[in-house]
């Protein structure tokens, strides 16, 4: 006797997803995503999560890391250290 397995849900992606990577103050490195129905109600969301972040002291995760000698990595295009040119800056929808 065969057996039809079948999952009683399946699993979709959300039409809408969020990722961004930040340092902590403690120099963690983590990721948070958020996912939605919808953009306009996502990127609201996500304005909340970026405040958030500034408030707390977290900087945006550039990927840029130290290399072999120590030294910072810096920015191929403009040679400055990418961490220093941003923050949380939020402009309302």
């Amino acid at each position: 006797m065969a057996t039809d397995l079948k999952p009683e849900t399946t699993f979709l992606e959300a039409p809408a997803s969020w990722n961004t990577r930040y340092i902590t103050p403690a120099g963690f490195i983590c990721q948070i995503s958020q996912r939605g129905e919808n953009g306009k109600g996502l990127l609201e969301r996500a304005v909340v999560a970026l405040a958030c972040l500034a408030e707390h002291h977290f900087l945006p995760d550039t990927g840029f890391r130290k290399n072999g000698n120590g030294d910072t990595k810096l920015c191929p295009v403009d040679g400055i250290n990418p961490t220093s040119r941003f923050s949380f800056s939020l402009i309302p929808i």
